[in-house]
C-alpha cells in the first residue's frame, strides 16, 4: 500500500454564554450501526504521535483550552469518499495549555483533577471516548461519540480533499456535555447556580494524522 498522510482538523466554534446549549452545539439523536468500508478502500492507521485534539471550555469571564491525545483508530475511503472510521480518544491525556485564566501550576492541575473526577469525565471508569462514523457524505458526516459510557450520534458538515496522496478534511461542532449527562456546574441540571454555572458547551479542535 503506499503511504499517505491524513490531517484532519475540527476548528472550534467560540463558546458563549454560561448554560444550556448556547445554540451552538451539535443536535443528538440515537445512535446507529456504525458505517463499513467496502473491500477495496484504502485504510489509514491514526498517527497517536502526531494527532491531537484541542478544547475549550468557559465559566462566566473563565475560558479554559487544553489538549488531550488519541490512542488509535483509522478512517477508510473509496473513489475519494469517506466510508468509515472510528477513533479513540485517551482521556487520561487530558491537559490545561495555559492559555487559560489560571496562572499558576497548582491551579492548573487542580482543573485538570476536577475535569477527571465524577463530577466531569470520570476518566479512571471512562478511560477513553469513541467516535465511530455512521455515514459520511461529500459535506456532512454522522458518527456516534461516546462519552462517560453515554452515546449519541452527531452530525456536522466537512470539508475535505484528497490530492497526491494526501487527504484533508476540516469541520467545526460544539457539544452540550448536558447530553453526556455530565452534570456539575450546569445549568440544565441545577437552578441558583449564579457565577458557579459552568457554560454546558464544550468546543473541539481536532487534527489527525494517519498513514496506510
Amino acid at each position: 500500500m503506499k503511504n499517505i498522510s491524513l490531517i484532519m482538523t475540527i476548528s472550534a466554534l467560540l463558546l458563549y454564554g454560561c448554560g444550556g446549549s448556547g445554540g451552538g452545539s451539535v443536535e443528538t439523536n440515537a445512535p446507529e450501526t456504525p458505517a463499513v468500508a467496502a473491500s477495496n478502500a484504502v485504510t489509514y492507521a491514526i498517527d497517536t504521535e502526531e494527532s491531537i485534539i484541542t478544547w475549550m471550555g468557559k465559566k462566566l469571564a473563565y475560558n479554559h483550552e487544553g489538549t488531550i491525545k488519541l490512542n488509535g483508530g483509522s478512517i477508510s475511503t473509496d473513489g475519494g469518499m469517506i466510508q468509515a472510521g472510528n477513533f479513540t480518544v485517551d482521556m487520561n491525556s487530558m491537559m490545561e495549555n495555559g492559555k487559560g485564566t489560571f496562572d499558576s501550576e497548582e491551579k492548573v492541575d487542580k482543573l485538570i483533577g476536577h475535569l477527571k473526577s465524577p463530577d466531569f469525565f470520570e476518566v479512571e471508569t471512562y478511560p477513553t471516548s469513541t467516535f465511530e462514523i455512521t455515514e459520511a457524505s461529500k459535506d456532512n458526516i454522522k458518527g456516534n461519540l461516546t462519552i462517560k459510557g453515554v452515546t449519541k450520534e452527531i452530525n456536522f458538515p466537512i470539508m475535505y480533499e484528497e490530492l497526491d496522496g494526501r487527504f484533508k478534511a476540516k469541520a467545526s461542532f460544539v457539544i452540550n456535555r448536558a447530553d453526556w449527562n455530565i452534570q456539575y456546574g450546569s445549568g440544565t441540571f441545577f437552578d441558583n447556580l449564579g457565577d458557579e454555572v459552568i457554560s454546558d458547551d464544550i468546543a473541539f479542535t481536532v487534527t489527525v494524522i494517519g498513514n496506510s
